[in-house]
């Protein structure tokens, strides 16, 4: 079981209620060790104030005592003044001392890494059974067994015994302060602004003090001791989120302009960006946090590049989640990396992450009490309550090829702002498509004067924008094999042998549309446009790639 509350406050409350079994999962098995010490020295401070049973009036002059264990030394006092070396090895003969031995008073006794030996089948019935000891006489005599460490999953036989108590990544302040520190220690502090040390300690936001360190060195070795540089920072922690496994980092190098169509969701993106971009003045208003959009559509119709388009508008790293990577063979495992994904997604706030194609990881859940042991409905489950219950400027776009296979929980309001559907472009759409891939490969689209037709229905209907992109990239190919600049003949020859989707896959798109009708809001508008509107400097607002535009060479000539 487990609260929303605070670490500090969820200790008062699990000590004062005499549990004598407190799981804490995390990776920081130091800091949480030293976060529980700190609070043992607060909660013996605070004793004297309190009204205690007759039996227990002696803790108000002894206070609470706080012992550490691991498998190499044993039980030992936090200064190693004291330490037990019957108890090392095996928990059993940690708990064991803990629950005869004369010296083992009331206190907090923090086992780290015991869960490292659940596995052994042979030897866990006899720690089963120890700990079953632990919690009758911990209960009697104020014993706090505390386990801290890399999982939260307990053996079955003992959830009913245990509570767990959250253990957060650092927060900004916390990361600001250990920098602050960091710097002082190495006589670097007055080098270096305050306001640079608070931008780098909201880019280390979703790191462990460890984590955070190792990119501060970086950074400091990188300026010789003169700068904290923000970019390197954020780049170490890209390096250290996809060695995690769990989230990947993205770089947003796509802006709304370079989307060709969309008009109505680049629209409405503008509208949620200023709520989430100005948080404190929305909440004054009234509004929630945006959550997030669902955009469904046929493969290669923008919906991943809108992702990244939005984390630009936001001015925000994206992050891509893989649910696929969430499972894991060990029992617990899944529900596990579930729980560090969430809290790291919380930690890295503000952000987007995308979840591509999450009709692939999620399209099992009806099936999976059979399939399973409900290991993907729970999973499905604790990401459902999250994107329901989440405060965190996290914004979810998930995008979707099938949304046939999604449960349907899914797409009920209150878990996305809003659900699209990105239809196949029409021929403007098609056209302003293929000017944005002509104008990113360094050419004018205006000399290309049969965009126009090849846009058109006769000569690329049914086509995407990944398709319209191919066929500018096979043109290209074809001219420079023949050492000239591609043509529009080019172009319509790489699109008269190309092979839309919607010719290979007809059955998918149209029950993809027919799903759509009525149950989704449309990407786009329709509207009609020629060649020179979509070069010219005066376009509508969203579409803003002609901004800085440029200069062809004289050698590229066109038709």
């Amino acid at each position: 079981m487990a609260l929303k509350m605070s670490f500090e406050q969820g200790f008062e409350t699990y000590v004062r209620s005499g549990f004598p079994i407190i799981v804490v999962p995390t990776t920081e098995v130091d800091r949480a060790t030293q976060a529980i010490l700190r609070l043992k020295d607060k909660w013996n401070k605070e004793l004297g104030k309190r009204t205690l049973p007759p039996d227990k009036e002696y803790l108000k002059t002894n206070g609470y005592t706080a012992m550490i264990w691991d498998c190499i030394n044993g039980w030992q006092t936090p200064d190693r003044s004291k330490m037990y070396k019957e108890s090392i090895k095996v928990p059993q003969a940690g708990l064991k001392w803990l629950i005869s031995h004369d010296e083992a008073r009331p206190g907090f006794y923090v086992m780290q890494n015991a869960h490292m030996f659940f596995a052994d089948q042979y030897t866990l019935p006899e720690l089963v059974q120890f700990f079953r000891e632990q919690f009758n006489v911990g209960r009697r005599d104020n014993k706090h067994l505390f386990l801290v460490g890399n999982a939260a999953e307990l053996p079955s036989e003992l959830q009913s015994l245990a509570v767990y108590l959250e253990f957060n990544l650092p927060t900004r302040e916390e990361i600001y302060e250990f920098m602050d520190q960091y710097l002082i220690d190495l006589g670097l502090r007055e080098n270096i602004p305050d306001e640079k040390v608070r931008i780098a300690a909201d880019a280390g936001a979703g790191l462990t003090l460890h984590e955070i360190e190792s990119a501060l060195c970086v950074a400091i070795i990188s300026s010789k001791g003169q700068d904290l540089d923000r970019e390197i920072i954020f780049e170490e922690k890209s390096k250290m989120v996809k060695k995690s496994g769990l989230l990947e980092h993205i770089p947003t190098d796509t802006n709304l302009g370079q989307i060709g169509g969309l008009v109505n969701i680049k629209s409405w993106l503008g509208k949620v960006a200023s709520p989430f971009t100005r948080p404190e003045k929305a909440r004054e208003y009234g509004l929630p946090t945006p959550k997030g959009c669902l955009i469904a559509g046929v493969s290669g119709t923008g919906k991943t590049a809108a992702a990244k388009a939005t984390a630009q508008l936001f001015g925000v790293p994206l992050f891509r989640l893989d649910i696929g990577r969430l499972f894991g063979g060990l029992v617990g495992s899944t529900e596990q990396k579930t729980r560090d994904t969430l809290k790291l997604m919380e930690a890295m706030a503000p952000c987007v992450v995308l979840v591509d194609e999450i009709e692939k990881a999620l399209s099992g859940t009806g099936s999976s009490n059979e399939s399973d042991a409900g290991v993907t409905s729970r999973m499905f489950g604790n990401i459902l309550t999250w994107m329901q219950e989440k405060t965190a400027p996290v914004y979810i776009i998930a995008t979707a090829n099938d949304v046939g296979k999604l449960p349907p929980e899914m797409l009920r309001k209150g878990r996305f702002d809003e659900l699209w559907f990105v239809d196949l472009p029409n021929a403007a759409e098609r056209l302003e498509i293929l000017c944005i891939h002509i104008k990113k490969v360094g050419r004018d689209p205006l000399k290309y004067k049969k965009l126009t037709l090849i846009a058109s229905d006769e000569h690329t209907k049914g086509f995407t924008g990944a398709e319209l992109e191919a066929i500018i990239k096979q043109a290209m190919f074809n001219a420079f094999f023949e050492d000239r600049q591609f043509k529009s003949e080019d172009i319509l020859a790489a699109a008269e042998n190309t092979i839309p989707l919607v010719h290979t896959m007809p059955k998918e798109v149209a029950e993809l549309r027919k799903w759509a009708n009525g149950k989704a809001r449309a990407a786009s508008t329709g509207e009609k446009v020629n060649i020179i509107d979509v070069t010219s400097k005066k376009m509508r607002a969203g579409s803003v790639f002609l901004d800085s535009p440029t200069k062809p060479s004289k050698s590229r000539t066109d038709d």
